[in-house]
């Protein structure tokens, strides 16, 4: 399932459509989606000091409610449209690439009730909202363009999955030599070519079938 981006603010599936499109031609079974957008954007003009903080964190919720809520559409149809839920990949770009992380490993419904206690209680659970469908999925894989976690510390030894990492060469918080790292980030120049999404999921499926085939 690939997610647009856009700041939470803009953006439509369609502006996925011909990346779907090379996807399906590649073997896979590719889905793409809309989600609820919007926030004070205004705000961004005065910096850290001025931005609407909140707003910005109930549409990245929102979001990934929307993206939750597909996923377990998919899983709910798989026969019907051809899925094995077994292999499940998500990615995307810069918001898709947030919500795509954050449905991967935002999974313990308790935990997030708990520390996102006020937005719960206006948007509802990550896991009902959107649609009544209770279908549980796994995910197998991410790829991941200019995207990231609010919380690292979801990620550890026992949740991580295969996932391949995208950043901008502006991006100073990012380190991509190498140097001292387990993981090289791929540094591009500009976020405008999805032949880095296809090589990315390409890549995991490639990683995950050799997988299988040495098990």
């Amino acid at each position: 399932m690939l997610i647009h981006g856009g700041t939470f603010l803009n953006g439509k599936k369609e502006d996925m459509a011909a990346l779907c499109r090379q996807m399906a031609d590649s073997g896979f079974v590719a889905i793409t989606i809309n989600y609820r957008l919007g926030w004070d954007y205004t705000t961004l003009g005065g910096g850290c000091a001025t931005l609407d903080v909140n707003g910005l964190m109930l549409a990245n919720y929102r979001a990934i409610q929307d993206a939750h809520a597909a996923m377990r559409f998919i899983a709910a149809n798989a026969d019907k449209y051809h899925v094995d839920k077994n292999w499940l990949f998500v990615g995307g770009g810069s918001a898709g690439a947030i919500t795509a992380l954050n449905v991967a490993y935002n999974t313990d419904k308790k935990i997030l009730d708990e520390s996102l206690a006020m937005t719960v209680a206006k948007l509802g659970s990550i896991d009902t909202a959107s649609n009544a469908y209770t279908t549980k999925f796994k995910i197998k894989g991410i790829c991941d363009l200019w995207g990231a976690l609010s919380d690292s510390t979801l990620i550890n030894k026992k949740t991580a999955l295969p996932t391949i990492f995208y950043h901008g060469t502006a991006d100073n918080y990012a380190d991509n030599t190498g140097n001292g790292n387990d993981v090289v980030l791929y540094a591009v120049p500009e976020p405008s070519t999805w032949a880095m999404m296809i090589s990315g999921l390409g890549l995991l499926s490639f990683w995950q079938r050799s997988r299988r085939k040495s098990a």
